[in-house]
C-alpha cells in the first residue's frame, strides 16, 4: 500500500462531505492506542481541510479508506518500528495566503538568520563581520531563551520593542526587515540557513531535501530523515540540521503551503546567478569580462545581442556585484537593458566602452569606470518582478533601501 493508493481511496471516502464546490484538500489522521496497547490510525476523528481554509473533523470509520490504512500503518510500523500522524493531499493545493504574519520569535530568528549569512559577504570591513556576527548571536539567544517571546506576536508591546530594536540594527545593513513573509523568502531564508550550517563541510552540498512530516500534530518539513546531495553524485541520509531558527522558518513556511505525506522540500544551496562572480579577483571587468565580445554598433539591434526579454541589473562595486536599491529595482526589459548599455558608450570622457555575453545569456559592460551585468530572469530561481531577486523581500513595503543578500 503506497501513498498514491490510500490518497485514491482517501478521496473516494471523502466525497459525501464536499459539496458547493468544497473539496477536501488535506486529511490527517492522529494516531490512537484503541484498543489498548495497539498502536493504531484512528479513523472515526479525522480532520478534513477545504478548500476555502475550513477544517471539520469526519469519521471516515468502516471504509475502505480505513481498511486501507491499517495495511499502511502495518508496512509503516515494521518498516520504522512506530506510527506519527500522517497527512495526506487529495487535491492541488490552492492558491495559498500570500503572506503569513511572523510572531516575534521567528521575526528573531530570520533575522539570526540573514545576519550570519551576511557576516559571510566578501570583501566586508572587519567590524562590520563582528557586528553581524553579534547581532546573529543575540537575536537567536533572545529567541530561544526569551520565553514572553515564544507565544508573543509583534504586536505584544514588549516584543515589539525588543524586536525593533534589533530591526534597526539590521537594516543598517540592508537586511530583510520582515513582519509577515512569503512563500518565496522562507523558502530562501531556511536555504541561507541551510548553507550556513554547511558552511565548512567539504564537499559542500549541492542539494538538502527536507521530508514531510509533523511537529505534534502539526504538519510541517522535518530536520532529520533529510537526504544532502553532493555533486560528485554521492548523496547522505544521516545528516540532522537541528537549529531551532531553521525550524521557525520550516513550520511558518508549512503555514502557508502545507506538506504532506511523500512531499519533499529540495533546497539548492549551490551559488545563484546572482552570486556567481566570474571576473577574477582582484581584476576589472573591463579587462577580464567572460563570454564572447560583441560591438557597441550592435546594441542598435538588440535583439541580436540580447536574447532574453527581461534582465535583473547588477552594479560592480568593491570588487562585488551589488544589486540597486530598492527603490531603483533590478529588472529591465531587452529594450531598456540596451538603452542602459548605450548610455554607458556614450561617455565620451572615458575609455571605449565594452561588452560581452556569456554563454548562460548574462551580458557583461564596462567602460573602464562604471561596470554592470545584465542577468535573463529565467535563470533566477523563484524569480517575481514584485520583489527583490536577491532578498526576496515585496518592493512595495520595503522601501529604498539596499538588498540584504
Amino acid at each position: 500500500m503506497d501513498i498514491t493508493q490510500l490518497s485514491r481511496a482517501a478521496r473516494a471516502a471523502v466525497a459525501p462531505y464536499e459539496s458547493d464546490g468544497r473539496s477536501v484538500v488535506t486529511l490527517t489522521t492522529l494516531t490512537t492506542n484503541q484498543p489498548p496497547g495497539w498502536l493504531v490510525y484512528d479513523t472515526e476523528s479525522v480532520t478534513a481541510r477545504f478548500c476555502d481554509g475550513s477544517q471539520a473533523t469526519i469519521d471516515l470509520d468502516r471504509t475502505p479508506f480505513a481498511e486501507a490504512l491499517e495495511t499502511y500503518a502495518d508496512q509503516q510500523a515494521a518498516i520504522y518500528g512506530f506510527l506519527g500522524a500522517l497527512t495526506l493531499r487529495l487535491v492541488p493545493e490552492p492558491d495559498g495566503r500570500p503572506a503569513v504574519p511572523l510572531d516575534a520569535r521567528t521575526a528573531l530568528f530570520v533575522i539570526s538568520i540573514h545576519a550570519r549569512a551576511a557576516a559571510h559577504r566578501p570583501g566586508l570591513p572587519v567590524n562590520a563581520v563582528l557586528t553581524l556576527q553579534d547581532l546573529a548571536y543575540e537575536t537567536n539567544d533572545t529567541a530561544r531563551h526569551g520565553s514572553h517571546y515564544r507565544a508573543g506576536s509583534l504586536e505584544t508591546p514588549r516584543a515589539l520593542a525588543v524586536v525593533e530594536k534589533y530591526q534597526r540594527t539590521a537594516a543598517t545593513y540592508g537586511l530583510p526587515i520582515a513582519r509577515e513573509a512569503t512563500a518565496q523568502f522562507l523558502r530562501h531564508t531556511a536555504r541561507l540557513a541551510l548553507r550556513t550550517i554547511a558552511y565548512a563541510d567539504r564537499p559542500f552540498p549541492d542539494l538538502i531535501e527536507l521530508p514531510a512530516g509533523h511537529f505534534g500534530t502539526t504538519p510541517t518539513w522535518l530536520t532529520h530523515r533529510t537526504t544532502t546531495r553532493y555533486a560528485d553524485g554521492t548523496t547522505r541520509d544521516d545528516i540532522s540540521y537541528p537549529p531551532p531558527a531553521l525550524d521557525a522558518v520550516l513550520n511558518a513556511l508549512a503555514a502557508l503551503e502545507t506538506p504532506a505525506a511523500g512531499d519533499r522540500l529540495i533546497l539548492d544551496l549551490t551559488a545563484t546567478p546572482l552570486e556567481n562572480d566570474p571576473i577574477p579577483k582582484g581584476h576589472s571587468v573591463y579587462d577580464t569580462m567572460p563570454g564572447e565580445p560583441f560591438t557597441a554598433d550592435q546594441l542598435s539591434h538588440a535583439s541580436a545581442v540580447l536574447g532574453a526579454d527581461a534582465y535583473v541589473v547588477q552594479l560592480r562595486s568593491g570588487g562585488a556585484w551589488h544589486l540597486p536599491n530598492h527603490d531603483d529595482q533590478a529588472a529591465l526589459d531587452q529594450g531598456q537593458a540596451a538603452c542602459a548599455l548605450r548610455r554607458l558608450r556614450d561617455n565620451p570622457n572615458l575609455s571605449t566602452a565594452r561588452f560581452s555575453r556569456d554563454t548562460d545569456g548574462t551580458v557583461y559592460g564596462s567602460n573602464g569606470k562604471r561596470a554592470v551585468r545584465y542577468i535573463p530572469t529565467t535563470l533566477i530561481p523563484d524569480y517575481s518582478d514584485a520583489h527583490c531577486p536577491g532578498c526576496h523581500t515585496p518592493y512595495v513595503p520595503n522601501g529604498d533601501g539596499p538588498c540584504g543578500s
